[in-house]
């Protein structure tokens, strides 16, 4: 069994990379198949009528595909979600029409023929934001902010605590190491909003399948409007949770570094899956840009440990008041064994 993970180019100026015409497969990833399996029935049972019930399917083809082949379950459990909501809303059609209410719009295409798995597509799976991700986030700062206190090259922890009041500190992160959730990894593209608007953001079918840029829109400085992007669940240590959501050429350009390592020890050191990557910062890697320097954090795996009870569904609440300050202790000379990880994990 292989693990791929697909960062495509990480170029912030062209040429843009080619897109990747590679196979969706839920092989491996029973936790990934089951969530997209209830996120497309969700999406089924949210439709008024047996056309949108169509459209939701045509534009989840490849991964009903895949579900189709990696875990059947999951796929007849979709197929009779579908049966299910059809049957309701044709009920309710029959009784407005028995009312004397105006007949619905009819379906312009309806999905009776079965699906052929060998047909090729002729349109592209765009899934975009799913819902957001969860938070707190985390992300790294290559220059810092001399307004905000932040020095260069750290890692900022960001997001709101029980009273809904925001907060931003800087955090050790990959300096004492994380335990990725590969799970939840999403690649794809991310564009900065207007002014006080959240970003926009294009995340691609599975991690193994990289896309091309949305669009070859440019700033004014002659970068690209889209920058590739990565959202990731981590264990960031203390029994705390965050998401590494970024679109950001250092970062983009250190987890895609990082990836070749993690795609080369999978299966054998995962135990196929079974473990997850505790990854450390070894270093910092300076380049020089177009638009000045950029700092890029080198990543490393150190280990391959059990999923912390923080990356559980049952996980417990997560603390977000901001740390006492305290002195940082030096790095640990040899990585830790997975009976003991650093950070409390």
């Amino acid at each position: 069994m292989t693990f791929s993970i697909d960062t495509g180019s990480a170029l912030p100026f062209p040429p843009a990379p080619k897109e990747y015409d590679g196979d969706v497969t839920f092989r491996g990833f029973a936790t990934r198949a089951e969530r997209k399996h209830r996120q497309i029935i969700a999406a089924i049972e949210a439709c008024e009528t047996i056309a949108e019930v169509n459209a939701t399917l045509i534009e989840e083809s490849l991964i009903l595909d895949a579900l189709s082949l990696d875990y059947p379950e999951y796929y007849d459990a979709i197929t009779q979600a579908e049966e299910d909501h059809k049957a309701i809303l044709q009920a309710g059609a029959a009784s407005l029409h028995d009312a004397g209410a105006p007949a619905p719009i009819p379906a312009i295409a309806q999905l009776s023929e079965p699906r052929e798995k060998e047909k090729t597509m002729s349109f592209q799976i765009d899934t975009g934001n799913e819902g957001g991700s969860k938070g707190p986030w985390m992300n790294w700062t290559s220059n810092g902010s001399a307004q905000k206190g932040f020095a260069p090259k750290s890692w900022v922890l960001r997001g709101k605590d029980e009273k809904d009041e925001k907060f931003e500190y800087v955090i050790p992160a990959f300096a004492n190491g994380c335990v990725l959730d590969l799970d939840t990894l999403q690649l794809g593209w991310m564009k900065d909003g207007a002014t006080g608007q959240a970003p926009e953001k294009r995340w691609n079918p599975t991690f193994s399948q990289a896309t091309s840029r949305p669009d070859e829109s440019k700033t004014a400085n002659g970068k690209y409007a889209w920058s590739q992007a990565l959202s990731i669940r981590c264990a960031i240590g203390g029994g705390q949770a965050a998401t590494w959501e970024q679109g950001n050429f250092g970062a983009y350009d250190a987890f895609a570094k990082l990836a070749k390592q993690i795609s080369a020890e999978w299966p054998a050191k995962s135990q196929n899956g079974r473990l997850l990557p505790l990854v450390k910062q070894i270093g910092v890697e300076s380049q020089t840009m177009k638009s000045g320097n950029s700092n890029k954090p080198i990543l490393q795996v150190i280990d391959w440990v059990e999923r912390p009870d923080c990356l559980k569904d049952d996980a417990p609440a997560i603390e977000t008041a901001a740390p006492t300050p305290t002195p940082q202790p030096a790095p640990q000379p040899a990585p830790q064994p997975a009976a003991a990880l650093p950070g409390g994990f």
